[in-house]
């Protein structure tokens, strides 16, 4: 649940809205947005968790899909440091003691069934 909560602080950031155009484990077909993944399973890293996740990007032209995520990664690169992560009402609580580390750089996933090029990039975080 900690990457529905990382997509909660970007919601709250004003980067959309979870379920129109922020989406947590599935981005629906034809729509728009930012998608947030878990990248395999929670591993112990001393007395931290650490949880990897991928962004996607997809938008009307390739050009919006890059600057959104830009602004993502520039925005979670500014959160580096120990934070807290916004609880979901009614299905998560918030998480204290958070790091979110710089995210990599932007990578081309390839074009969707309607030809627009999604966007990637990848995160860790500790918690």
């Amino acid at each position: 649940m900690t990457t529905l909560n990382l997509l909660k602080l970007l919601e709250n950031a004003g980067f959309g809205k979870i379920d129109e155009n922020l989406f947590w484990n599935k981005m629906g077909l034809g729509k728009n947005g930012i998608y947030i993944a878990d990248l395999g399973a929670s591993n112990d890293r001393g007395q931290r968790k650490v949880l990897s996740y991928e962004l996607y990007s997809r938008a009307d032209n390739d050009v919006k899909a890059y600057n959104q995520l830009q602004d993502v990664i520039d925005f979670l690169n500014q959160s580096y440091g120990v934070c807290m992560l916004p609880a979901v009402d009614g299905i998560s609580e918030e998480t204290e003691n958070v790091t979110i580390m710089p995210l990599s750089t932007i990578a081309n996933n390839g074009e969707d069934s309607n030809g627009r090029l999604i966007f990637t990039a990848t995160g860790t975080i500790y918690y």
